[in-house]
């Protein structure tokens, strides 16, 4: 301690007594260089995206959680919905399972956490007739995942995939979510996508373009192929992102196959169930 007040003196030209740092809790005598030392570690723990995240994922177990309960009427018992692996040729998910259910059974089936976080990319495409259950299974992902989240985890978001604006990306599609239905800043909504900690849950490609006049599904779907051509070119560094997707199977293999011989094989490359 003297060692530091001979250099204090001779840096100010003026005898340095000891510094009294209030801290809560009490308060400690050290230097002056101690309380700038200080500083550095306090400013260092400010809120980042990190925690954002764990609030961002508080909010969203809130909504979803509160809506789901009113979609399933509040039900203490609900079927445990199954599905089954779509193969398609080209580009797929690797490490999908042939089937699965949205909790496990006694048989050893994986449930939908499960059978989500092996694909590799974490790319989902759920799809069913109408009134199948998309939306119900792709929200007890979502929650069953936010239950479940480890630190490092992105946030699972649902966006209803009809808001779409065209001419709008992706990253900003999510972003401006963040900010109306969370009410996130504009710059912290941002950080949060670009930074890869929220998990896109877009719901409804159907949705997105008027059936023909006989009620089937319009293969031009201006709208739809144009969000499947910014989500295949949605990434993370070299891979592509993690996203999930809900869409009626109809749309969704009239949209596979209207594709023009130049184009790739795959409508997106993911594992669809």
């Amino acid at each position: 301690m003297e060692r530091w007040r001979r250099l204090l003196r001779a840096w100010h030209g003026r005898p340095a007594g000891p510094t009294v740092n209030r801290i809560s809790g009490g308060e400690f005598h050290a230097p002056v260089i101690q309380a700038e030392m200080a500083k550095v570690t306090f400013r260092n723990l400010r809120p980042g995206p990190r925690e954002w995240a764990l609030e961002l994922a508080a909010q969203v177990f809130r909504l979803e959680g509160a809506e789901c309960r009113r979609l399933l009427g509040h039900a203490d018992k609900r079927l445990n919905l199954g599905y089954t692996r779509v193969a398609q040729p080209g580009r797929e998910a690797s490490n999908a399972g042939p089937t699965g259910r949205q909790t496990a059974d006694a048989e050893g089936v994986a449930d939908i956490v499960r059978y989500y976080r092996r694909l590799d990319p974490g790319r989902l495409v759920i799809t069913g007739a109408a009134g199948a259950g998309k939306t119900v299974l792709a929200m007890e992902l979502m929650i069953a995942l936010l239950e479940r989240r480890e630190a490092d985890d992105p946030v699972p978001v649902r966006i209803p995939l009809a808001d779409w604006p065209s001419g709008v990306g992706l990253t900003d599609f999510v972003k401006d979510v963040l900010h109306k239905t969370y009410r996130w800043s504009e710059r912290r909504a941002r950080r949060l996508v670009e930074s890869g900690w929220v998990l896109p849950v877009l719901d409804g490609l159907d949705e997105m373009d008027p059936p023909r006049a006989n009620g089937k599904p319009d293969p031009a779907a201006l709208r739809a192929r144009a969000a499947l051509r910014a989500i295949n070119a949605y990434h993370r560094g070299l891979r592509p992102g993690p996203v999930i997707l809900t869409c009626r199977d109809d749309a969704y293999n009239v949209l596979a196959a209207g594709r023009g011989s130049a184009e790739s094989s795959r409508l997106l490359d993911a594992a669809q169930v």
